[in-house]
């Protein structure tokens, strides 16, 4: 369907300077966007944005609802990316191959340019300081730092706003910075679908 098609063409990595930056794969897009579908959310959040992959594929299938909304965290900021990151290797590539101010940019003429403004918003901002901002969430995407702090943290402050039977995706969860929030999702969630290096949760 036209959807999948958009979702596939975003993602796929076509030339600069169209290409989203990010990880987020076309079969993952469309998995989170059959959620989407299935589910007809009110309000979704993603943790961590970074050049708005998983947020766009979400951001259209909202549009293809005709309901909702998907709030972007993402602070864009090389401190908050790698606050307790213990592997000296990954914090030299955060700090020498990444520009956070010029991925922030590419993510919003994306928004801009797909029409999406009414369907994805963006806050920039650490998101342990906007929590209160959301008293109740439909779909949580957390996909910030991997960091043990700062995964932990996001679990603790979002997973709680997620009522009963309403839904929990967790990125990176084979991870080994991640294993103890992976193990606090589990605490408050029950596991619907692994797909290996993400899974899908609904909340108890």
């Amino acid at each position: 369907q036209p959807l999948y098609t958009a979702i596939t063409e975003e993602l796929a990595n076509p030339p600069l300077p169209i290409r989203l930056e990010g990880w987020t794969s076309p079969e993952k897009g469309i998995a989170l966007a059959d959620l989407i579908l299935k589910e007809k959310p009110s309000v979704v959040v993603e943790l961590g944005v970074f050049g708005g992959r998983s947020l766009i594929a979400m951001a259209l299938a909202l549009r293809a609802n005709g309901k909702g909304k998907a709030f972007g965290i993402d602070p864009w900021r090389l401190q908050v990316a790698i606050e307790g990151e213990g592997d000296p290797e990954n914090i030299k590539w955060w700090t020498n191959n990444v520009n956070l101010h010029d991925i922030h940019k590419g993510c919003m003429e994306a928004i801009w340019r797909l029409g999406l403004e009414e369907w994805a918003i963006i806050l920039r901002g650490a998101s342990q300081h906007v929590k209160q901002l959301f008293p109740m969430i439909d779909l949580l995407h957390i996909d910030g730092n991997h960091s043990e702090l700062a995964s932990c943290r996001d679990v603790e402050n979002f997973v709680t706003r997620v009522p009963s039977g309403k839904w929990v995706v967790f990125d990176d969860a084979d991870w080994a910075s991640t294993r103890k929030a992976v193990a606090l999702v589990n605490g408050y969630c029950e596991l619907v679908k692994d797909y290996g290096s993400w899974r899908v949760y609904q909340r108890r």
